[in-house]
């Protein structure tokens, strides 16, 4: 994983999935289409649909259903942003269909995804709260999972970032907090371009965890803060890296714990025995 993990390959699909895809996903090439040995889900109350993405990753084999997804899988050798390449998704994908990224949304209280009218409307009432924070029970978060940087070692991650290559430190060693290594850059948030405070974290008990945050200034009065967190983790079950994004309020941060369980079991649900 490279030093700016906000501007690899899964965080550019996921910032543009987000810009665009601020609709469920109907448009799944194998919508209605089950592979064999797929459990039919029940239709989703918004699409109809009732059948998972499938596919595999890491040797496990995957039912994602549709309900999670925040845009199209790509699957191995496919590039989602080229239409040419994007042209050769399978038509019928199988558990034999490799995949090499995805990425889901769910609702960050309790890890589930939009499962009906409500919820949607949650969701883009969320995500157009742009100056002031949805309350706790109104937050989603978007998961990408890749195949690229599985493993990683957040303390080799954060020696890169020490070294400052993208030019947003100098860092100072901070506190530990929750149970994690703190780096804030001496930089402060302001309204110049790019104006932003970086800080990062990585876990002190085990060698996976990373998170990085940005924070800046709005350009326009009154400036209110802004502040983008991710939560970088492997995820061994699916031998991918879990990249978990749209944390707007640092505090939450708290519970990277409890935010990577319920990933994690997530991640587990859509393995098919």
């Amino acid at each position: 994983m490279r030093p700016s993990t906000s501007k690899s390959s899964m965080s550019r699909c996921l910032a543009g999935i987000a810009a665009l895809g601020l609709v469920l996903i109907s448009s799944v090439a194998n919508a209605e289409w089950c592979a064999r040995g797929v459990k039919r889900q029940p239709p989703h109350p918004l699409t109809g649909e009732t059948c998972p993405l499938v596919g595999s990753m890491g040797g496990a084999k995957l039912a994602i259903p549709t309900e999670y997804l925040l845009g199209p899988a790509a699957y191995k050798g496919i590039d989602i942003w080229s239409a040419e390449s994007f042209a050769k998704t399978p038509k019928h994908p199988t558990f034999s269909s490799e995949i090499d990224n995805f990425a889901i949304k769910i609702r960050q209280s309790n890890f589930k995804p939009i499962e009906s009218a409500s919820d949607f409307s949650d969701y883009i009432r969320s995500y157009n709260a742009v100056k002031t924070l949805p309350p706790p029970d109104n937050r989603w978060i978007h998961v990408g999972f890749g195949t690229r940087y599985y493993p990683t070692s957040a303390k080799e991650v954060a020696e890169r970032w020490h070294e400052d290559e993208a030019h947003w430190g100098p860092y100072e060693r901070a506190a530990n907090v929750w149970g994690l290594a703190h780096f804030v850059s001496v930089q402060q948030p302001s309204t110049n371009i790019p104006g932003d405070q970086v800080e990062y974290f990585y876990s002190l008990a085990d060698d996976s965890t990373f998170i990085f945050c940005r924070s800046t200034l709005m350009k326009v009065p009154p400036h209110d803060l802004l502040t983008r967190c991710e939560i970088n983790f492997d995820v061994p079950q699916i031998k991918a890296r879990a990249e978990v994004t749209n944390i707007r309020d640092k505090a939450d941060l708290a519970r990277w714990r409890e935010i990577e369980a319920g990933v994690l079991g997530v991640a587990g649900s859509f393995i098919v025995q």
